[in-house]
């Protein structure tokens, strides 16, 4: 089972890449930090000064790179921080892939991350939030979560000691407890952040069943260059453009509007619904 699921793993070059990249930034900030500290240099408050967000307007002018920095960085003393991330982006990543296409997930997450960002950087400017420093991929994450819920709420997970529990009860389960933090006043900054997330992944899924990707202007800008899938991706667009364009026009909006009534049929039924043809179909449709 282990080797089916490492093989797994690593076929998805999107999601494989995101979680390395951040084990990769943890284990290079922990390293960096012990050098400083040879040097009598505070390694940690160094980092989280340059490369975490601070939720002051005065201070993010001069650091305007941190609202993209923070999202691949997690708190040194926090291992758990980003163990549980990274299995929440493994999981749902891993159906986001399987539905709609792994050139989805990388816009999904940095706009995700950015919204939960720009939702604490108001919050702080209110007696909500204090203001203070931004880390950590949740709110990430929560977008790619909450687009997974989004296109199929009963989509299932075989967790240990609970058995088989439908992803919409873990979404809502954590939802719940970031509106807690927040009236409780525990990391309060952090749970408006995961809410903004998961707002966008909410967002991004009813637009793509509108017909309008968010994530193709993002491809074209940053993933063509780096991911080998995708460079393929816009190759066969390319191709496609020398059919006729009635004959285009008229497979699009049939291949279109087959996609949109299978993307309905997982949010009324669940993807445990789709025949195999349809799944086939999807699947298929996602790597065209």
């Amino acid at each position: 089972m282990f080797k089916q699921y490492w093989h797994t793993f690593m076929q998805s070059a999107v999601l494989s890449r995101l979680i390395v990249v951040n084990f990769g930034a943890y284990i290079f900030i922990l390293l960096c930090s012990i050098l400083l500290k040879l040097f009598g240099f505070s390694g940690s408050r160094l980092i989280a000064d340059y490369f975490f967000m601070p939720l002051d307007f005065s201070q993010l002018l001069f650091r305007f790179w941190t609202p993209f920095t923070y999202m691949f960085l997690h708190a040194l003393n926090d291992l758990w921080h980003i163990m549980m991330n990274m299995l929440f982006l493994f999981w749902f990543g891993r159906i986001i892939e399987n539905l709609i296409g792994e050139s989805k997930l990388m816009a999904l997450y940095v706009y995700g991350g950015l919204t939960g960002a720009f939702l604490a950087l108001i919050a702080a400017l209110t007696p909500i939030s204090d203001a203070g420093l931004l880390v950590g991929a949740s709110g990430a994450v929560n977008a790619i979560m909450f687009a997974a819920v989004t296109l199929a709420p009963d989509y299932t997970f075989r967790l240990l000691f609970l058995g088989e529990i439908k992803i919409k009860y873990i979404a809502l389960a954590k939802f719940l407890l970031d509106l807690i933090y927040i009236n409780a006043s525990i990391n309060a900054a952090g749970s408006i952040c995961h809410i903004g997330g998961a707002l966008f992944g909410i967002y991004f899924i009813s637009r793509l069943k509108q017909g309008k990707d968010l994530s193709v202007g993002f491809n074209r800008l940053f993933l063509s260059w780096s991911f080998p899938r995708v460079k393929a991706f816009r190759k066969k667009t390319a191709y496609k453009s020398a059919v006729k364009p009635n004959q285009q026009k008229t497979a699009s909006k049939i291949s279109q509007k087959k996609i949109d009534a299978i993307l309905d049929k997982i949010s009324s039924s669940g993807y445990q619904s789709l025949t195999q043809e349809e799944k086939e179909y999807l699947f298929a449709a996602s790597d065209d």
